[in-house]
């Protein structure tokens, strides 16, 4: 299978792309199915909160390999907590970048002396790992009850919203009026599906250049087409991202054939477009919920890992 580009790190990304791809191919989405509803990826010694492509990777993992629990640390953390990564168990790599001190540039003095290097651990989630008992990372899914006021919390505390009206039989986001269409909420299946819908909309308006400034929402070129497909993957990570935060479960497009083909044919023609939409679903989401953005334009974490 094709590397996803001329990167150092391009192999720690390669599996759980190939993952991807493989379930579009089978007519599956896979950020579309439910979630551990025991909350967001982070590591269990620090607590630092994954993002970008980190964050996309790990969920996928959680799923994927039903662990109980969304804590995950290093080989050398599950030592300090006492505890032994489990013989032949695999890790999960995910890729931080920091800022490194260059030699001065003594022919163009104006030019930075920093560079960004990319740097890996590989990481475990605690289910692989004996000798930690765990406390309060192993807890009961939310209730229903909690799931909804998670949702409703997300949208009562939007700073800067764009305007949302009810009427219709289709949700969408209008641009030009920076205002949002969504049917009565009595008309969907669910409250869950109500908000779902509604997080999908919410993160095509972060594109808006008062907002988050998505060139793809702007210049918008049509269904199946390059920017169409990376807005629309982006609202769909963001999406997933809120659903994971909540609890809840993303709902599937009736048309969801026509989007997984045109997904697929444009992750085939560059595998580095799930990464960027990765990286601004995961700007999307914080900007969202409120959170200041822990990451930078490579789509995976600067600090911590």
């Amino acid at each position: 299978m094709n590397t996803i580009y001329s990167h150092p790190l391009a192999d720690a990304y390669q599996q759980e792309l190939d993952y991807v791809i493989s379930q579009l191919a089978q007519g599956e989405i896979p950020w579309k199915k439910s979630w551990q509803p025991m909350g967001l990826p982070q590591n269990y010694l620090t607590g630092h909160r994954y993002s970008g492509w980190n964050l996309c990777m790990l969920l996928f993992v959680m799923r994927r390999e039903a662990y109980r629990s969304p804590g995950f640390l290093t080989f050398l953390q599950a030592r300090e907590m006492g505890g032994c990564v489990k013989r032949g168990q695999k890790g999960y790599q995910v890729v931080y970048w920091m800022e490194v001190e260059k030699e001065p540039d003594t022919k163009n003095s104006g030019r930075s002396n920093t560079i960004r290097v990319g740097k890996r651990h590989t990481i475990f989630n605690v289910d692989q790992v004996d000798g930690i008992t765990l406390e309060q990372e192993v807890l009961l899914p939310p209730g229903p009850d909690e799931k909804l006021r998670r949702c409703a919390q997300i949208i009562d505390s939007l700073q800067h919203a764009p305007l949302i009206r009810f009427g219709g039989d289709r949700a969408c986001y209008d641009f030009v009026s920076d205002s949002i269409i969504m049917p009565h909420p009595k008309r969907f299946i669910s409250e869950e599906a109500f908000y779902a819908t509604l997080f999908h909309e919410l993160a095509h308006s972060t594109g808006h250049p008062d907002r988050l400034g998505r060139p793809e929402l702007a210049g918008s070129d049509g269904f199946g087409k390059p920017l169409y497909s990376q807005e629309e993957l982006t609202a769909e990570l963001t999406a997933a991202f809120l659903c994971a935060h909540c609890g809840i479960e993303q709902q599937t497009r009736m048309n969801s054939a026509a989007y997984i083909q045109s997904w697929l044919r444009a992750l085939q023609d560059d595998r580095r477009l799930l990464l960027r939409s990765a990286m601004q679903a995961q700007a999307a989401a914080d900007y969202l919920l409120g959170i200041k953005p822990v990451g930078d334009d490579s789509g995976v974490e600067v600090n911590g890992h």
